[in-house]
């Protein structure tokens, strides 16, 4: 008897000792605020929701900066080409003015020769002009 009793004593001790460390862990309302399956499917869901908003997100990012590369892309070659049209005409301009330059060379050169042909004619006028008529 004195085993039994010993053993209740024991049991009640255990019973004791388990209520307290019981105490730590959840109680059934504190379970209800747990995640069920159900919740981490939903959660599951909405992960893949997100990735797919990021991707989707992600992928307007990149046909924006594609989009506006282009923009900046054509603006740059439109400049390019005033800038060619713009060199064109200089190079003509520079083409004109040496020709133009070339002939005016020419030109002094031929009315130097003209002045001098004009002043040798004065001279040779003169020169008639003294001798005799015969």
């Amino acid at each position: 008897m004195k085993d039994i009793n010993n053993n209740l004593v024991e049991a009640e001790k255990l019973k004791e000792i388990l209520k307290g460390e019981l105490q730590g862990f959840a109680t059934k309302d504190d379970l209800k605020n747990f995640a069920t399956k159900d919740d981490f499917k939903k959660l599951s869901e909405k992960d893949d929701l997100l990735a797919n908003a990021i991707l989707k997100l992600d992928v307007k990012v990149d046909n924006f900066k594609e989009d506006l590369q282009n923009q900046i892309d054509e603006k740059f070659n439109r400049i390019l080409e005033g800038e060619d049209k713009m060199i064109g005409m200089l190079d003509k301009m520079i083409a004109k003015t040496a020709s133009h330059t070339k002939s005016y060379q020419e030109h002094g050169k031929y009315l130097k020769k003209h002045k001098e042909i004009l002043d040798n004619h004065e001279v040779r006028i003169g020169n008639l002009e003294l001798q005799p008529a015969i």
